[in-house]
């Protein structure tokens, strides 16, 4: 990937969705922009970041997209672990 371009992209996302009418989509724009971190050498912040949205989701009872969110945490887990 391009971690740059994606941080330029989640930078600009992140009001946008923290605003009430994108607001259920925040915790998405969190994992992305955990993902960024964690992709550009930051893994601590990166899993930090993503776990926040990954709690952020199921404390609003949402189920869907779970998998796809879940996914690339455990992948940054399993790199910081070596």
């Amino acid at each position: 990937g391009q971690p740059q371009a994606a941080a330029a992209y989640a930078e600009e996302l992140a009001p946008l969705m923290a605003q009430e009418a994108l607001a259920g989509m925040h915790p998405w724009g969190q994992v992305f922009q955990g993902w960024v971190l964690a992709e550009g050498g930051d893994l601590d912040a990166g899993i930090v970041m993503m776990q926040a949205g990954l709690d952020a989701w199921q404390a609003m009872g949402a189920v869907c997209g779970r998998t796809c969110q879940v996914i690339p945490l455990a992948c940054f887990r399993h790199v910081y672990a070596k």
